[in-house]
């Protein structure tokens, strides 16, 4: 164990190691930038330089000089002054198309500000030796500031060319995916704690949503899905995943930590999915329950509690809101619910598998509701393995809510007649109960007790919808937890399940069928 421990935390630090480096070579920093500007600056210099030198350009007359210089000057001013009105518009057609919170990657962007600066220089230093240039009482003298004439020129030339790196990265930040690849670097650990404040007299958290790193995000995915454009919400949603798993997985934080960060990063996307099942947008809600169920399968794995019973939670509200507008693939939302809720039971997480059961069964009841008979029994069955599991791995409270859904389900799938689905809970509560007295049964008396209250549910509701054979099954499995009762001496529950089985013939006889 204490191998294996050393090995995954080894693979940690290697992992970590190996996004810091990517990060540092990818981020656009101050450093790099001015690096490459400065390297095209010396190409510049000796390039040119040579260029004067085997064409004998080192000698200018005083007069040309001061029309060159001037002319070199106000070229430069008006560059300066066209960059910076292009770069406004650039940056408001950014604003206006995926958020006006993308200006700050505009503004932490050095290429601009380094344009500044060069055309500033450039044009400072070049005025400094039009000034220096003094009237020459001879005709066609030579000026003494060959030297500094010179590099103005390379200097006017340089400025030119340093608008080639500076164009190709304005034009690649009006891209969305550069927009979303930048931002997604500020989404880290320690600046999303630094955006959330637990204040109030109940320590509710607070966000400061203008500095919230994930918002932005938010906005451009919002932003595209109301145009239509789903390749940017697909790759936004893909390098959000990413930074997700990254900061769930491979950062170290407390549990309080954790569940405040697992809420804020599952609420927004909950959020974002609900608004796409409210536009009758199935394909895009189906896209964000995989970007939850993604992060959720390497969650569980590590074993993170509250990430976890936040992914459980996000994935059932998407599969009620998929359920109220009827979509076709709903399916899909319960199927990553319960791989999840059966992962978690496995791994022996006893909050998020209880919480998966009270998911399932406000899925489960909506759907019987709704008519939905197929997806009524695909949330059974995926609830008797979840049942099972949980049983066997003596969770307590997952059991309990695990059988407190069955009846639940159950009870609704009665009143619309969904005598495969009830069959399914049945036969599953016969295995709950089963692996319940493999283990410890004594631990578990209260899932033993609402076992019977489940059983009375759905035996009564359908006895009065006239449902023979359900009801039968019921009748046996309630005789099977009276001789588990006697086996193990509990009293109580035997008085239970004796009474239940009397209320339920009483219903049966007043429909005057065994």
């Amino acid at each position: 164990m204490f191998i294996k421990d050393s090995i995954n935390s080894s693979l940690k630090r290697a992992s970590n190691l190996k996004y810091r480096i990517f990060n540092w070579f990818d981020e656009p920093k101050w450093l790099n930038r001015i690096s490459l500007y400065l390297i095209f600056f010396a190409l510049v210099y000796i390039i040119f330089k040579s260029i004067f030198s085997y064409f004998d350009f080192m000698h200018t007359d005083v007069d040309s000089a001061r029309y060159m210089l001037s002319a070199l000057i106000q070229g430069e001013f008006a560059v300066v002054a066209l960059i910076i009105s292009l770069s406004l518009i650039a940056i408001q057609l950014a604003a206006s198309s995926y958020s006006a919170r993308v200006v700050e990657v505009f503004k932490r962007t050095p290429d601009l500000w380094i344009l500044i600066g060069i055309y500033g220089f450039s044009i400072f230093f070049g005025l400094g030796v039009l000034k220096l240039i003094e009237a020459s009482p001879q005709e066609n003298s030579l000026s003494t500031l060959e030297g500094h004439i010179s590099l103005v020129y390379y200097l006017g030339v340089f400025a030119f060319v340093a608008l080639i790196p500076y164009i190709w990265k304005t034009l690649e930040l009006l891209k969305p995916s550069t927009v979303i690849d930048i931002l997604s670097k500020r989404i880290t650990k320690q600046i999303i704690l630094t955006t959330i404040k637990i204040e109030g007299r109940f320590n509710q958290p607070i966000i400061e949503t203008e500095k919230d790193p994930i918002q932005p995000i938010i906005d451009i995915i919002r932003g595209s899905l109301m145009k239509y454009d789903y390749e940017t919400v697909r790759y936004g949603l893909k390098v959000f995943e990413k930074r997700i798993e990254y900061i769930l997985i491979y950062e170290n934080f407390n549990e309080k930590n954790e569940e405040i960060i697992s809420k804020h990063i599952f609420n927004h996307l909950l959020r974002i999915g609900k608004l796409t099942a409210n536009r009758q947008d199935e394909d895009s809600t189906i896209e964000i329950m995989n970007t939850i169920f993604e992060c959720g399968e390497k969650v569980v794995e590590n074993r993170l509690e509250f990430a976890t019973s936040h992914i459980i939670s996000s994935l059932g509200g998407l599969g009620i809101a998929s359920i109220k507008e009827k979509f076709k693939n709903t399916d899909l939302i319960i199927t990553a619910l319960g791989i999840i809720g059966r992962k978690a039971a496995e791994y022996n997480l006893d909050h998020p598998t209880s919480l998966s059961a009270t998911s399932f069964r406000k899925i489960g009841e909506l759907a019987a509701e709704y008519e939905f008979e197929n997806l009524t029994h695909e949330t059974i069955i995926h609830l008797v393995d979840i049942g099972k599991k949980s049983a066997k791995n003596n969770l307590k409270k997952a059991t309990l809510y695990t059988i407190v859904a069955f009846g639940g389900v159950g009870e609704k799938a009665a009143k619309n007649k969904f005598e495969n689905s009830l069959y399914s809970i049945v036969f599953g509560l016969n295995g709950v109960i089963e692996e319940i007295a493999k283990q410890n049964i004594q631990e578990n008396l209260s899932s033993i007790s609402m076992a019977i209250v489940s059983l009375e549910k759905i035996g009564i509701t359908s006895s009065e919808n006239q449902l023979e054979n359900v009801t039968q099954e019921v009748t046996k499995s309630l005789t099977n937890v009276i001789k588990i009762a006697e086996k193990y001496k509990l009293i109580d529950e035997l008085d239970q399940a004796e009474q239940t089985l009397k209320n339920i013939n009483e219903v049966i006889g007043k429909f005057g069928y065994k």
